[in-house]
């Protein structure tokens, strides 16, 4: 038996936003607690539950963010058409401006080529694991092609040691559909009231939070893949008071490695979450076909080429998966010897 519980909380300085927590009473009698917020901690201590909550992370001291040396570069000339001279000239600029190289003198950001890339490829899609060529865009079954929307942000205490104290965006659209996803409602953002998710959104989270309370900021979902543009020109409109703050990516792991490297420069920790190293499992639980190769391919790419200071693995241990996703991930996991840091996650609930 399990007894889940939903509150939904008015915070008082924020009118537009509601914060949904909820928790889980398991059969063996231990509660938990859906992400955390300081808030709901407060909360439940006050009706005498106390939580084990994450400090902040003293791993991301030495971590300085990498976008900010994005912003104070400048491109001279005109940019190639040529895809490929395209992808040329953005790793070459990226490594200049990561080394700390500064130019203001040209008329392209390193922000605008990005841009460039990105519609040059969702043209004739190929950027997730469909490989659609732009029919899912059309479609409507795809958000990529739409304006991006967020459902809530918050601070999340409940997150790895490494990553600490939080600030979560958690941005509407997906491009799987898992079964048992706990946040299920984000998958398609048409059944779920959200707010558009566009720059002026730094104004309301230095309203609402005291920048001392986390340590880095967090895009989640749904699949924030599907919201890449969006969080460009967010971050390329970040203002001072936030270029300190490190960048966390968590994927779904369905993604090209040309979507990986998009977000090189701009993201220091890579949360990718492994879901399925079956292709039955995942056609079957989450509607993506030749899921396995393709978490691999882009595993492969993002530690091949060292595209983020750290990367975490997740798996989620879901029930009567040890033989087909589990083990075997694990096995491959240890055989290449990646750099990573590998986390099995247990928070299946059978909602």
């Amino acid at each position: 038996m399990w007894l889940i519980t939903t509150f939904t909380l008015n915070r008082r300085r924020f009118k537009k936003m509601k914060r949904e927590m909820r928790l889980f009473v398991g059969k063996d009698g231990i509660l938990t607690v859906e992400d955390p917020s300081p808030l709901e901690v407060k909360l439940l201590e006050r009706l005498g539950i106390k939580l084990e909550e994450n400090k902040h992370s003293t791993h991301l001291n030495k971590l300085s963010p990498r976008y900010r040396l994005l912003k104070d570069c400048q491109i001279q000339g005109l940019l190639p058409q040529n895809s490929i001279k395209l992808f040329s000239l953005h790793d070459q600029e990226i490594k200049k401006a990561l080394l700390g190289g500064k130019n203001n003198a040209g008329n392209h950001s390193i922000f605008d080529l990005k841009r460039r890339l990105f519609r040059a490829y969702i043209k004739r899609c190929c950027l997730c694991g469909h490989k659609c060529n732009g029919h899912r865009i059309l479609s409507g079954e795809c958000p990529i092609g739409r304006p991006s929307h967020y459902y809530q942000h918050f601070i999340h205490v409940g997150e790895e040691k490494e990553i600490g104290r939080t600030l979560v965006i958690e941005l509407a659209g997906c491009n799987i559909r898992c079964k048992f996803c706990q946040k299920g409602k984000l998958i398609n953002p048409k059944k779920v009231k959200t707010v558009p998710f566009i720059p002026s959104l730094w104004d309301d989270i230095k309203r609402e939070y005291i920048c001392s309370d986390f340590d880095n900021i967090s895009f989640l979902g749904g699949n924030p893949d599907q919201s890449f543009l969006a969080v460009l020109d967010f971050l390329e409109n970040a203002p001072d008071w936030a270029l300190n703050f490190p960048i966390i990516w968590h994927t779904n792991g369905y993604s090209s490695p040309i979507f990986y490297n998009l977000l090189h420069g701009l993201v220091d920790i890579m949360v990718f979450d492994f879901k399925y190293f079956n292709n039955i499992c995942a056609l079957s639980l989450s509607q993506a076909p030749l899921y396995k190769e393709i978490a691999k391919s882009a595993l492969k790419a993002i530690c091949g080429k060292r595209l983020f200071p750290l990367v975490i693995v997740r798996h989620l241990i879901l029930p009567g998966h040890w033989n087909c996703c589990q083990k075997t991930l694990i096995d491959w996991l240890k055989e290449n010897k990646m750099d990573i840091i590998f986390h099995p996650v247990s928070q299946y609930k059978p909602l």
